[in-house]
């Protein structure tokens, strides 16, 4: 166990694609063979699972990241989508499949657990693990395993009017056994009709970030940062 918890949680996602490494194929199969329809989008390439990025806002904070959009009829012959979503007769996700070759299974192994283990060029490239309560995403955690480890993680806190703050971690470990770690931490307004309509940057206090840096006191980034506001164009409700 490390001194970063992060780090801890990014440990653990690497073990259970190990785990799931023998067996990856035959999951997949199966998890197919419940699918009762299908979904098919364009675009959505840099993000997870693209259209249906379990992330609420990744697409808002991140710059030239977009989720792509759900096709309304049936690709021709001539055509292939993007990405192919599969789900079950619980109209639960339950597979994707992008047009470059990489594939994943989704499945649920207790009540607001979720899991999804992605993978390529026979191997798993991708471990997914979200965490719902009461209906609503309480964490969703990622790591991508085709170069080197890199881990991401979204931690929300929701108030009576929806998403209040999101905390947002990554840990890489790369092939030269060098490593960095980011933690920021974000607020988020609403509109009278509860969708969201800006975002703002607020300090975070990380002790494993402040030992890692040499600083003593609370993260703070240079005043510009926080004293700017992101408009959220996009109607969405969280």
């Amino acid at each position: 166990m490390s001194m970063n918890p992060i780090a801890d949680e990014m440990n653990h996602l690497i073990g259970t694609a190990r785990e799931f490494q023998p067996q990856y194929r035959e999951m997949y199969r199966e998890l197919s063979d419940t699918v009762v329809r299908r979904e098919y989008a364009r675009g959505g390439q840099m993000l997870h699972r693209g259209y249906y990025c379990p992330s609420p806002v990744y697409d808002l904070i991140v710059g030239g990241v977009k989720r792509g959009r759900l096709l309304k009829r049936l690709p021709s012959a001539k055509s292939t989508p993007d990405v192919t979503f599969g789900f079950n007769e619980k109209d639960q996700l339950v597979t994707v499949e992008r047009s470059g070759g990489g594939k994943e299974f989704i499945f649920y192994p207790e009540d607001g657990l979720e899991l999804g283990i992605g993978f390529m060029s026979d191997r798993v490239c991708l471990v997914s693990e979200c965490r719902f309560a009461q209906g609503r995403l309480q964490t969703y955690s990622c790591c991508y395993l085709a170069h080197g480890k890199d881990f991401h993680k979204e931690v929300f806190a929701y108030d009576e009017e929806g998403l209040r703050y999101l905390d947002w971690y990554t840990f890489c470990e790369y092939d030269n056994n060098k490593t960095s770690y980011e933690h920021e931490k974000y607020q988020f307004e609403h509109d009278e009709d509860g969708t969201l309509s800006r975002y703002r940057a607020v300090p975070c206090d990380d002790p494993f970030l402040r030992e890692r840096k040499g600083l003593s006191q609370t993260m703070e980034a240079p005043f510009s940062v926080y004293d700017m506001e992101f408009e959220i164009t996009q109607k969405r409700k969280v």
